[in-house]
């Protein structure tokens, strides 16, 4: 389960990925949003930052899961900071293009 922090102007930096290797992740609706790290139950291991996309890198080529709905989310977080935030992440200023990271079956 991706959780992307929409409260501050970083890509990554602040957002979750919470990954469970059995059983099914929740998210706590009893708990603060603020604490976005505590956000949910049932997990294994949550990572943070730029890992989130070597995680999921890892998982599209090793594992069988499923990580197009995950992909959508980073996409949506880059229009996100776009909208929200044009004079650091506006046209020619920042660019990760998700598409073309998630297209190939190599880690780098």
């Amino acid at each position: 389960m991706y959780i992307p922090n929409k409260f501050s102007n970083h890509f990554l930096k602040d957002d979750f990925l919470y990954i469970a290797y059995s059983g099914k992740i929740k998210e706590s609706e009893s708990l603060s949003s603020v604490f976005l790290h505590s956000k949910c139950s049932g997990f294994d291991e949550i990572v943070w930052g730029k890992e989130i996309i070597r995680i999921l890198k890892g998982a599209q080529i090793y594992s069988n899961y499923d990580i197009s709905d995950i992909v959508q989310q980073l996409k949506e977080k880059k229009e996100w900071l776009i909208k929200t935030y044009p004079e650091e992440f506006g046209q020619d200023k920042w660019d990760f293009d998700v598409d073309i990271y998630f297209d190939d079956d190599k880690m780098e």
